[in-house]
């Protein structure tokens, strides 16, 4: 494998040449920088087959200036080759948490390609530090090396290029494509591409698929505890909860429909 099967959506960002890199980054570096613990380390250098630097968004790039805030100095756009076996969704936040500025992470494990980014703001210790504020957005997974075809696919690589909307600075490009991803994410419950209409709008539905998704990872629990529990009791009680999860989880997919 190769960094060319990012090429999809690299093509779809529509980057100035004057931002592409394509340059293979040292595993050992995302250990130095990214590993929390001697597990970490393990995971990095057995799940991880290639690293690349694939873009970098800065002024002298871009020809924007940086966020006001000071959240978005620059922005790295990156690419993350795995192993059948790596668990993705750690590898991926250890790479966002690596790298000291907003990152826009392309992941290709098996035949599919996820993009995930992950909102910084400067550390009250350490104001010129960059820190992950409130968790890693991940989108559903995209075939790499097919032609896509579906609506939301189509609508969500459509809306990834750069600029993605009129924006000021680099903040307002990160976060313009964060909505893109938040709306793909809406789509695979809904079926439909829609952008937010307006920041509350966007908030609104932010929460709502995060509920979606906790009622989602809950019921794959209970599921697993049906599966194990020998008790006729126990069983019925868990049915019981699954039933008023679905309710739950109809409810939370209808706050997600435009």
């Amino acid at each position: 494998m190769s960094f060319e099967c990012f090429e999809p959506i690299l093509t779809a960002l529509a980057l100035p040449a004057a931002a592409r890199l394509d340059k293979r980054v040292p595993r050992t570096l995302l250990s130095e920088h990214g590993a929390a613990s001697a597990s970490d380390r393990k995971a990095i250098q057995e799940g991880i087959d290639a690293l690349w630097w694939l873009a970098v968004i800065k002024p002298a790039t871009v020809a924007l200036p940086v966020a006001v805030d000071g959240a978005a100095p620059e922005i790295a756009v990156l690419g993350l080759e795995l192993r059948a076996s790596a668990l993705a969704s750690r590898l991926i936040e250890r790479t966002h948490r690596a790298v000291p500025y907003p990152v826009v992470l392309l992941t290709a494990q098996g035949s599919s390609v996820t993009v995930s980014l992950a909102q910084k703001r400067p550390s009250q210790q350490e104001p010129e530090r960059l820190i992950v504020e409130g968790g890693v957005l991940v989108s559903p997974e995209l075939a790499h090396g097919q032609v896509p075809q579906l609506q939301p696919v189509l609508g969500f690589l459509n809306t990834m290029s750069f600029p993605a909307s009129s924006v000021a600075d680099l903040g307002g490009v990160y976060a313009s494509w964060t909505a893109a991803v938040e709306a793909f994410c809406v789509a695979r419950v809904t079926g439909q591409f829609v952008l937010a209409a307006d920041a509350e709008a966007a908030a609104s539905r932010r929460a709502a698929l995060l509920e979606y998704d906790r009622i989602v990872a809950e019921r794959a629990r209970l599921v697993r505890e049906s599966g194990r529990a020998t008790q006729m009791n126990r069983r019925v009680e868990l049915n019981l909860m699954l039933k008023r999860l679905d309710v739950d989880l109809a409810r939370a997919a209808a706050e997600l429909d435009p």
